[in-house]
């Protein structure tokens, strides 16, 4: 068997994957299935039987990963998100992050509740306190326990899945944190050495260099500058600024250098001990631990006589952290990493076949070919992909090896002078100039950020079948040409099924206390409010679902009143994006957020439309919107929320806005009646007409709310009436965004969490 590693990471990957998603028995069948065809295939292929006792080894990985999770302790579990307070006893493991004036700690929690934990029985909290701690401080504080923060949007940063891969359980926001004791351990020191070469950096260089070497050297990517950050991002070269197999091979380099006169088996053991301690150093990042094992493989490999394979090193490290933790195949660290460097070891066999030499030309085909295997994993994660990168990635990465090397002179001299220090500093502050004006440049050019939207883990997964085909094809593995053939038809296949839906869809956005409904059809795009909140904005995430569902302009925003919770996005929104215009009630609240609002829009020449009655748009052959009542009396910004009305193939979606009883049964014997009712007023016991809602008669009900909301909304007498009603209610605190589509003269509902009526939530919630 060539490259055992390979296949043993394969079936490794395929028993983490369905074990992680796994669902019900159909998913075990489903895993089943998968890994007896694959070994088929693989053995039919290869002619070889010893293929089959690889299914042994996707198996041990599936068991593994299903009882690996977190959240175990169910004691802990019926306490958590409730609105009493826990006790936590713990010790600072580590400073996360700032925030501002808030810190945010990794507790090792000694004692929940009085009940006390051994070391091996410990649960990692993270705790979010304005109170400034040092590592190894003994703390006591009282808090709710909180899960973190399910997914509720597709395109929202999955905050679970982040918590399991650096093996934290719950969180808490305590008002007072009180420190019992401290005890001095080796990260103490750690941390202390890391602030001391920190401050060493920011006296040489400015603060915006200082950023990105501090980043680039000690792990610490805090204080590197938002726009400096977004640059390297978009330009495809923000792994410049992490610690990876560049930086390590530097370190080692000169590291193997400086120890030159000793023999060589003490120098490896040295680099290695270095290694270790530089990983612990630095955070221990899944780039670091990744690089830190290939290097320590490859120094082994010279030991014992063996040659170093760069692709079955790389099968091996990935192997043995995901191992270690399962959930690590999410992390995007770990995935432009092993992909990067996989793509790396498959370029290295096309320079060889094709006997290609010249330097400059391999450094470019190796690139495209990095560039290339990396971008389903941008498309996956940030909707866009990015053609110019490569180019940008040659320049960087010819640089950043001047720059470490200048950098880390530069703060050991600092050492001795400070002046001196300064003449190293020189260089790197050019060639960091170079690099961002290099970034700058690239992104002016059109195919440099071109969006594609989301794509499902199914189209992304074929997309690197059809790379690693198509490698074999350049390789001259003829017999690969009819299965490439087959994988674009697949590919094509899917796209169209999941791709090419041009009906209409209402997305009802979670936007936490507050509406923003996304209304297509046929490559047109409506908002039905767009809320934000003052203390956490929500605009950047409205722009970021708004990529992910590939749509560039927005036609129109209806906006109820004049309420930030339902017009406050807009002003991030409004020349971040192009809007054709905003709709407005001619008899809406002329309050500051109006005024806000109407400069904001003039500062960016979108058009005001004020709409009344009559008032109707045909934004398909087959969709309208129609207002069909406004309080023109209204003495509260709440009532004078128009009714609108959203009718597409025979069926209807009714838009209330925060609308209370009184004014609800002002029209009764409006034409009112549809498939959908928008609930109230987020549901709030001041917007609950029982004759309204039989005025409507809807097939079901659908709540914006945010999770564990301070209003208690939707409140308890709005959630019997319609449970009592036989009307099945949905909100997005629970449900996540929900989407509907008119497909067909039937309404089909999709839930991103579940697909329980809130009141069955409720009902438990409250056991």
């Amino acid at each position: 068997m060539k490259r055992p590693a390979l296949f043993i990471l394969l079936y490794t990957l395929i028993g983490i994957l369905f074990a992680l998603n796994f669902v019900d028995t159909k998913s075990g069948l489903y895993f089943l299935f998968t890994i007896i065809i694959i070994t088929l295939i693989i053995t039919i292929y290869y002619k070889n039987s010893g293929y089959l006792m690889l299914i042994s080894i996707s198996i041990i990985a599936f068991i593994f990963s299903l009882n690996t999770g977190l959240h175990k302790n169910t004691n802990l579990n019926n306490i958590a998100d409730k609105d009493y307070p826990v006790t936590l006893e713990g010790t600072v493991s580590s400073i996360v992050a700032k925030y501002d004036d808030v810190y945010l700690y990794k507790i090792s929690s000694t004692n929940i509740n009085f009940k006390k934990y051994s070391t091996n029985e410990r649960i990692n909290i993270y705790v979010y306190t304005d109170k400034k701690l040092e590592i190894g401080d003994i703390i006591k504080t009282k808090s709710p326990l909180l899960f973190p923060s399910k997914k509720r949007n597709y395109s929202d940063f999955n905050v679970p899945i982040q918590y399991a891969i650096k093996n934290i359980e719950y969180k808490m926001y305590p008002d007072k944190v009180y420190v019992k004791g401290h005890k001095d351990t080796f990260m103490y020191y750690l941390n202390k050495i890391s602030n001391k070469l920190e401050q060493r950096i920011y006296k040489i260089y400015n603060n915006t260099d200082s950023g990105i070497l501090t980043a680039m050297t000690l792990g610490n990517r805090q204080n590197i500058n938002e726009e400096i950050y977004s640059l390297y991002k978009y330009a495809g070269i923000v792994h410049i600024i992490a610690i990876s197999g560049l930086h390590i091979s530097i370190f080692c380099s000169i590291l193997f250098f400086m120890l030159r006169p000793f023999r060589k088996n003490l120098s490896a053991i040295i680099i290695m001990l270095f290694l270790v301690f530089y990983t612990v150093f630095t955070g221990c990042s899944v780039s670091v631990l990744r690089a830190s094992l290939m290097t320590s493989f490859f120094i082994l490999s010279g030991i014992v006589g063996r040659k170093y394979d760069l692709l079955s090193s790389t099968a091996m490290a990935c192997s043995i952290l995901l191992i270690n933790n399962p959930y690590y195949v999410y992390d995007l660290g770990f995935q432009y990493s092993f992909i990067a460097v996989f793509a790396i070891g498959l370029s290295a066999n096309i320079l060889k076949k094709y006997n290609i030499k010249n330097k400059y030309l391999s450094v470019f085909i190796t690139s495209l070919i990095v560039s290339f295997a990396t971008k389903p994993i941008t498309i996956y994660n940030f909707y866009y992909i990015n053609f110019i990168d490569v180019f940008t990635n040659i320049i960087a990465i010819t640089l950043v090896e001047i720059i470490l090397i200048c950098g880390l002179f530069s703060i050991v001299i600092s050492c001795l002078s400070m002046n001196f220090a300064t003449i190293f500093a020189l260089p790197v502050h050019y060639l960091l100039f170079l690099i961002e004006k290099s970034a700058t440049l690239s992104l002016k050019f059109p195919i440099s950020h071109i969006n594609t939207g989301g794509f499902s883990i199914i189209i992304i997964i074929l997309m690197y079948i059809v790379f690693i085909v198509f490698y074999n094809l350049l390789i001259k593995r003829k017999t690969y040409c009819v299965t490439f053939i087959i994988c674009i038809t697949i590919l094509a296949s899917f796209y169209i099924k999941n791709y090419s839906y041009k009906g209409f869809e209402a997305i009802f956005y979670y936007v936490g206390q507050g509406d923003c409904i996304i209304l297509k059809d046929n490559n047109k795009c409506y908002l039905m409010d767009a809320g934000s909140s003052l203390y956490s904005p929500k605009g950047n995430k409205i722009l970021k679902e708004l990529k992910y569902e590939n749509i560039n302009k927005i036609d129109g925003v209806y906006v109820s009143h004049m309420d930030f919770d339902h017009m406050g996005a807009i002003l991030e929104l409004a020349g971040n994006i192009d809007i054709d215009r905003v709709i407005l009630s001619k008899y809406c609240t002329h309050n500051n957020n109006y005024y806000k609002l109407v400069e904001k829009l003039n500062q960016n020449n979108i058009n005001i439309e004020y709409v009344g009655e009559n008032y109707k748009e045909n934004i398909s052959n087959t969709t309208t919107i129609e207002l069909i009542g406004v309080d023109k009396n209204a003495t509260k910004t709440n009532n004078s929320s128009p009714i609108y009305k959203v009718t597409s193939n025979n069926k209807s979606i009714l838009f209330t806005g925060d609308i209370d009883t009184e004014t609800e049964e002002k029209f009764l014997d409006c034409n009112i009646d549809a498939d959908i009712l928008k609930v109230p007023h987020h549901g709030a016991e001041s917007s609950i007409s029982e004759k309204f809602i039989k005025a409507v008669s809807p097939e079901s009900a659908i709540c914006s709310a945010g999770y564990m909301n301070s209003y208690g909304h939707p409140s308890d007498k709005t959630l019997i009436l319609y449970n009592n009603m036989n009307i099945p209610f949905f909100s997005t605190e629970y449900n996540g965004q929900i989407r509907v589509r008119f497909q067909n003269n039937v309404i089909k509902y999709k839930f991103l969490n579940t697909n329980y009526n809130t009141i069955d939530n409720y009902i438990r919630k409250n056991d």
